[in-house]
């Protein structure tokens, strides 16, 4: 150890005298004549030639001293260099957006589809750390940051309008400690599990949202992998006014997902499957018991999953969903529609009595025309009965709603398409012995440049747009564009990128 601190010390000595050399020399030439500018930098040469010589010693006794064993590091950590074992990846959008009115509005994005419709910038950062890896058993520490930008102001702050940010990823993942499961892998920490991306309307048909957890995964069976997970999600506890006064709860997770059952060559099978428990302190069954909180009712929400494989890499997935109470109503949601078990960011809300919701989404991207055509695709149809609608503010109600999007581009080559989005949806709510209609739709023209063909699976991707939206019923949500209108037509250009 002490022949390690000499040798720290030495380098520290060397670079520190190249570093006053190169400061003496520019003074010299700075205030001297000319003669004695030339003689300072002959000077300086040649003390630097001394020094790079030095250096080369230092080099080369550097490689005969091994790790000593009274290192203050853990052993481990000489196992996995700090280089070799670290990974970057992540995913960020941003873009330059404006309008015949002012700046645009996006509107229904869950519904009506995201091309030329989503305003802000989001970004995931993932860091990972592999600090063990020997005999069949890993450890690897992962973070990931992720956050929203309003791509609307010169300074945004986190926390002010639409800017926020958190940590996402905060955990320990192992491989090899499991007996008889050398694949599996367990995870303790706040992971943010992977859901079912239905990437054209910007929402999950699966997805579990995690304060902190406990997880393993990747079990091999005889068909297919099976992955269990624990998990915490603590909420704000509103009054029956919408209010938050302070009092929130506990709840817990069961998520267990199976996938890869071989139906035949080009179909897949799989289920996801999620029941959330509430878990009162004694204040919140206080506020509970009062007449001004609704009761809190726990959460069911069941997938199953069939994934085809079509020529050229096509695929399409299809996902049959059945869920219960808040999750029941989050799925009514006109601009969102993750399963989440609750509305908006950790708040618990409504009087939910029972109700389900059912859901059949589809999407998927084929190639037509000798592979000169893309085309993707999204289509949602729901249906639900005695729900709480975030909306309306109205509990016992029932909902019907379709949603459709489709995007055919034409390939010019590799890296260009031209193409459209179209996007339609029609909700209604039936309460109270009245209807309640929304419906909209959206035309959104663009050009791409690309590195790869694919609609839903390449990135980074830069596209030009043109996108006109008009709502032809509000009743739901009121929502109005600028001036009270009820069309729009912005344009703007936007990029996104994925790495790993």
């Amino acid at each position: 150890m002490a022949m390690q601190r000499n040798l720290i010390n030495k380098r520290i000595t060397a670079i520190s005298l190249v570093l006053a050399s190169l400061g003496y020399a520019v003074n010299a030439m700075a205030s001297g004549s000319v003669e004695s500018q030339i003689d300072a930098l002959q000077t300086q040469i040649k003390s630097a030639q001394k020094t790079i010589s030095e250096l080369k010693q230092i080099k080369t006794e550097a490689k005969d001293v091994a790790p000593t064993s009274d290192s203050t590091l853990p052993a481990y950590t000489d196992q996995v260099p700090l280089i070799d074992g670290f990974s970057f990846s992540g995913y960020f959008r941003a873009g330059w957006f404006s309008g015949t009115h002012g700046a645009p509005k996006d509107y229904a994005i869950g519904s009506l589809g995201r091309f030329g419709n989503e305003l802000t910038g989001w970004y995931d950062l993932t860091f990972k750390q592999k600090v063990y890896d020997k005999e069949k058993k890993e450890v690897e520490a992962v973070i990931t940051f992720d956050g929203n930008s309003g791509l609307n102001k010169g300074f945004e702050m986190s926390g002010e309008e639409q800017n926020y940010n958190q940590f996402l990823d905060l955990y320990v993942r192992t491989k090899g400690f499991i007996p008889n499961l050398p694949d599996a892998e367990l995870w303790v920490g706040r992971h943010a599990i992977p859901g079912s991306e239905f990437q054209m309307l910007d929402w999950k048909t699966t997805r579990t949202n995690s304060g902190a957890g406990v997880g393993l995964e990747n079990i091999v069976l005889p068909e297919g992998r099976l992955n269990l997970v624990l998990m915490r999600e603590d909420f704000n506890y509103l009054d029956n006014s919408g209010k938050d006064n302070g009092v929130d709860f506990n709840s817990n997770i069961l998520d267990v997902r199976y996938s890869g059952y071989k139906l035949s060559e080009d179909f897949n099978l799989g289920f996801a499957a999620k029941y959330q428990v509430p878990n009162l302190s004694s204040s919140a069954k206080d506020a509970k018991n009062s007449n001004s909180y609704s009761d809190i009712k726990s959460g069911l929400s069941f997938s199953t999953i069939l994934n085809q494989s079509l020529s050229h890499t096509g695929f399409n997935e299809y996902t049959l969903q059945y869920t219960t109470n808040s999750i029941a109503s989050s799925l009514a949601s006109i601009s969102g529609g993750n399963p989440d078990f609750s509305t908006g960011i950790n708040n618990y809300e409504g009087n939910h009595t029972n109700g389900y919701a059912v859901r059949f989404a589809s999407q998927g991207e084929q190639y037509l025309f000798d592979n000169n055509v893309v085309v993707a695709h999204a289509f949602v149809l729901s249906h639900g009965e005695d729900i709480y609608n975030y909306d309306l503010k109205k509990d016992h109600t029932d909902f019907d709603s379709v949603r459709a999007v489709v995007r055919p581009g034409y390939i010019w080559d590799q890296f260009n398409q031209t193409g459209v989005e179209i996007g339609y949806f029609n909700q209604t709510n039936h309460v109270d012995g009245k209807s309640y209609d929304e419906s909209g739709y959206k035309l959104t023209a663009f050009h791409s440049f690309k590195v790869a063909t694919s609609m839903l699976r390449s990135r980074p991707e830069i596209r030009f747009y043109t996108t006109y939206m008009k709502a032809l019923d509000n009743q739901i949500t009121q929502f109005s564009f600028d001036g009270n209108r009820n069309d729009q037509l912005s344009f703007g250009v936007q990029a996104e990128i994925w790495w790993f």
